[in-house]
């Protein structure tokens, strides 16, 4: 395990699950988060030593940001002070950045007009998607925006934001969205205590759509990927507090609900992670069966793991703070990184990779047990 020193204070440096903050490129691995002050990132060739922090804007908070890693580019979005902003930038072999243009203002706003809590994906074209909640004169509600270019620049595409029609309004509205192929992409959207909604984009909107059969506890909690054009969600519901995966097949839609694990708790927030060579799904949590612990399975061949394994043991863990990669970009190793506090209350971020493929070991050394690392600032 290594350890990235956030140092802040309530900085929630790399909440939610529901919005990205790690992926591999170019040799090395990128971690986002908030100093309390900053969205900063470090860098490592090896997972282990990492870089000092280097400032990228102004951010309090997790939730303020999200980051999407392309394959290529990575794109960002970030809500300060009633200001949704959206950049893309070029994550380079030695650790540095190349913008593709300067900072693009999406929505300058009010305290009553505003879009906040940003989840940001890109289609397999690159135009840039970003699921927002909508604070309005006229209530709170789910939103999504779509940028009609794909330079690294921002122009809002005709017909957004789009707010879904008929919705109630609530303070615990958000959004998650997952890609898929040939510029189509899955809006979902919930709040809490509810059942999550959703739409597929095609060009236009579908019908809305149930997610789930069951009560979600919050969106904030969950996490989804795709598999081609099929749509993978792993949930937590509502009391009694069990996590479930939910598949929507293209062109069939949403399945029956499977159990992941039953009987956790309140505070349990969980990731999701594919590896792209065989498309296994691998689902993290925490909190559940015992406290301050790190759990995952595995999901191959259309069924979980039995009994999850128990990958780390962080004092202090903050649980809204767990995110993994999307997916392993052919390293053959899947990364979590998760928030915890020290005595002092102040926040830290530690991350720890999952081998994939099984390396040879010494005897008695299992590998998801290879220790994380700490990055101190």
């Amino acid at each position: 395990m290594s350890v990235i020193d956030s140092g802040g204070s309530g900085a929630c440096s790399v909440e939610y699950p529901n919005s990205r903050k790690t992926f591999w490129a170019n040799g090395r691995h990128w971690v986002f988060y908030s100093d309390g002050i900053n969205i900063v990132y470090c860098t490592s060739l090896d997972g282990i030593s990492w870089t000092a922090p280097i400032i990228i804007r102004a951010c309090t908070t997790g939730s303020q940001f999200s980051i999407w890693f392309d394959g290529t580019y990575f794109h960002y979005a970030a809500w300060r002070l009633y200001i949704l902003y959206y950049r893309r930038g070029l994550p380079n072999a030695d650790g540095s950045i190349t913008w593709s243009a300067a900072e693009q203002t999406v929505h300058s706003g009010t305290s009553t007009n505003h879009y906040q809590y940003p989840v940001i994906i890109t289609d397999d074209q690159r135009y840039a998607w970003i699921g927002t909640q909508y604070v309005s004169v006229g209530g709170t509600f789910p939103s999504i925006w779509k940028s009609s270019v794909n330079d690294g620049t921002w122009a809002t595409d005709v017909g957004f934001p789009y707010v879904p029609a008929g919705l109630a309004s609530s303070l615990t509205w958000n959004t998650l969205l997952v890609p898929l192929t040939t510029q189509r992409i899955y809006f979902m959207y919930g709040i809490m205590d509810g059942r999550i909604r959703g739409r597929l984009w095609t060009g236009a909107w579908s019908a809305e759509e149930w997610v789930t059969t069951s009560n979600n506890y919050l969106v904030w909690c969950d996490s989804a990927v795709n598999q081609g054009d099929d749509v993978h969600l792993v949930f937590k519901t509502s009391s009694p507090y069990n996590i479930k995966h939910v598949i929507r097949t293209f062109g069939v839609g949403w399945g029956a609900e499977a159990s992941v694990q039953n009987n956790v708790v309140e505070g349990t927030y969980i990731t999701l992670g594919r590896h792209q060579s065989t498309n296994d799904l691998y689902a993290w949590w925490d909190e559940s069966p015992t406290d301050e612990h790190i759990y995952y399975k595995k999901y191959h061949a259309g069924a979980w793991d039995a009994a999850p394994t128990d990958w780390y043991t962080q004092t202090n863990l903050s649980p809204e703070q767990i995110n993994a990669h999307y997916m392993d970009w052919h390293t053959n190793y899947l990364c979590v990184a998760w928030g915890w506090y020290d005595a002092g209350f102040l926040d830290h971020v530690s991350y720890l990779c999952l081998p994939l493929v099984v390396p040879k070991m010494k005897a008695g050394l299992h590998p998801s047990k290879i220790l994380p690392i700490i990055i101190d600032e």
